[in-house]
């Protein structure tokens, strides 16, 4: 999985707690759904699923999205899911 390059983003993000681990743990396996529902044989970096599901849940994000060789860049959207340690006034 890619990592956003914007200088500071990640500093304040911290490592999920073994409660928050053990939340994840506890909601099941649904691998083989989502495999057949998206119809993918592997996932994003050759993540196992444990991984992956811990990164979706506690990596944060910030997607630039409609930005393409026919659009100006007013039309494109940058969208950004935080951690809960990060503070939304401070985008980088």
């Amino acid at each position: 999985m890619g990592m956003w390059q914007v200088p500071g983003f990640y500093d304040a993000v911290k490592s999920p707690d073994p409660e928050q681990l053990a939340a994840i743990a506890e909601q099941g396996d649904n691998e083989e759904q989502l495999r057949q529902i998206y119809q993918v044989t592997r996932f994003l970096n050759d993540l196992q699923w444990n991984c992956l599901r811990e990164q979706a849940a506690f990596t944060p994000t910030c997607n630039l999205a409609g930005l393409n060789a026919a659009t100006q860049v007013k039309a494109s959207k940058l969208c950004y899911r935080l951690g809960q340690w990060q503070d939304r006034f401070r985008l980088y």
